[in-house]
This record gives C-alpha cells, sequence and structure tokens, in this order.
C-alpha cells in the first residue's frame, strides 16, 4: 500500500506543480522551447489511462512485486537502515535502472518493436509530466517497472529505502518529460547526466538518447548520442 501510495502522490503532485508553471510565467524562461504543446485531445487520453492505472492497476502490480520482495530478504519489521546504506542502496539501483531502461528502450526503438509496443508513447512529440507513464502494458512492464523495480528487488531494499528511491525515480522520469530544464536539477547537474532537454530531444527528433536523465554514459559509450551533441554545438553557435 506505501509504494502505491508513494507513486501516486509523487506523481500528481509534481504534476501538478508542473501544470502550474505552464500555465504562469514563473521560471518560463527554463522552459523548453518548442513549436506546439500537445492536444487537447491526447491530454485527456492520457489522463483517462493514468486514472485507471493509477487507481486500479498499480495496486495489482505493487502486490504481484511483494513477494519477490520478501524473496530477497526484505523485513517489513526490521529496522529501518542507515541513511549511508540507503545512499549505496540508492545509487545501485539507479544505475541498474539505468542500464536496464537504456537497453529496453533501445530495444523497442527497433523497426519491428516500435510501432506496435513504443509508439504510443511517442504520441507525445513534445512532452508534459503525465506523458511519463503513456505506454502500453508490455512497454510499461518491460522498460519501466522492471527497469525501475529490478535493483531494489535484488538488494531487498527495506521498505523506507525503496519509498525513497521510488520517489526520486518518479521525480526523475516526470521532469525529463516535464519540458522544462532547470539548470539547478538533481538530474542536471553533470555533463553525464541526461537532463530533461536531453529526453526532449529524443521525443521531439525520436533519435537517440534512449538512456535515462539521471545518467548518460550509456548513450556516450554506445554513440545514441550523437545527434544531441550536433545540436547542442549548434544551439551554442547560435546564441554567440
Amino acid at each position: 500500500v506505501g509504494s502505491g501510495v508513494v507513486h501516486s502522490l509523487v506523481f500528481w503532485g509534481l504534476n501538478a506543480m508542473f501544470y502550474f508553471l505552464h500555465k504562469t510565467t514563473i521560471f518560463s524562461k527554463y522552459k523548453i522551447a518548442r513549436k506546439k504543446e500537445p492536444s487537447p485531445e491526447l491530454v485527456r487520453k492520457c489522463l483517462k489511462e493514468l486514472v485507471i492505472n493509477h487507481s486500479i492497476v498499480q495496486w495489482f502490480g505493487f502486490y504481484a512485486v511483494y513477494s519477490l520482495f520478501v524473496l530477497r530478504g526484505m523485513d517489513p519489521e526490521a529496522a529501518p537502515p542507515s541513511w549511508l546504506q540507503i545512499l549505496i542502496e540508492i545509487i545501485i539501483s539507479f544505475v541498474i535502472n539505468d542500464f536496464l531502461f537504456y537497453w529496453a528502450h533501445r530495444a523497442f526503438h527497433h523497426p519491428k518493436l516500435y510501432a506496435r509496443f513504443h509508439k504510443q508513447h511517442h504520441k507525445f512529440n513534445s512532452t508534459i509530466g503525465i506523458a511519463a507513464e503513456y505506454a502500453g502494458p508490455v512497454e510499461s512492464v518491460f522498460a519501466n517497472s522492471i527497469p525501475t523495480l529490478a535493483g531494489p528487488i535484488v538488494l531487498g531494499m527495506h521498505p523506507y529505502s525503496f519509498w525513497i528511491y521510488l520517489g526520486l525515480r518518479i521525480w526523475e522520469t516526470v521532469e525529463s518529460h516535464s519540458g522544462y530544464d532547470f539548470p539547478w536539477s538533481l538530474w542536471s547537474l553533470f555533463d553525464w547526466q541526461g537532463g530533461a532537454e536531453a529526453h526532449d530531444f529524443h521525443h521531439s527528433v525520436n533519435i537517440g538518447n534512449y538512456g535515462g536523465v539521471c545518467f548518460s554514459f550509456w548513450d556516450t559509450l554506445m554513440g545514441t548520442d550523437k545527434a544531441y551533441r550536433k545540436f547542442l554545438e549548434e544551439k551554442k553557435e547560435k546564441q554567440k
């Protein structure tokens, strides 16, 4: 129950904040330039699916994986781990997530898989926060749920540790789809992170940048960020 509550509170809380920013001029200078916003029809369809997922589907999912956590040693009644252990486990979980998400996401961009499993998510050419979870069931499981949950399950995370990590993970994906690129963001402090602009580029041109925004070294290592790097160079030249 706690995991579902954390998931929904963080997801809808952040999206409410970004909706407020979108409707006002606050932080407008950090809004990523785009040709057009998502259509009202697409937004309504996305919201309809998300309400169903958050009110019904997610509870079955968390219930199903609970036994895996227990099997790996999670004890809900155990004392909370130290902050150092929580930090280490969160870092490990993000590294595992980034690895699995990169390869699953890249696989879903294969011509034989894209139209059937991933095109729904890319109906948002210009993303907003709620688009983070707009995906079909196959993509939701293999590109979102498994990468997110693999690390915590393997580590047998304490519920408190998992809830902190889950909140951060939801924050990461919502902000990466928000259309805002904050220079002080936890997800874009360093060059080796993707940041919201990198994922916005992925949606707008549908090329490269398959990794998450917490890390971007898989895109760099595999050369799938070349188009984005070229875009950044051209952007700097125009600003001179």
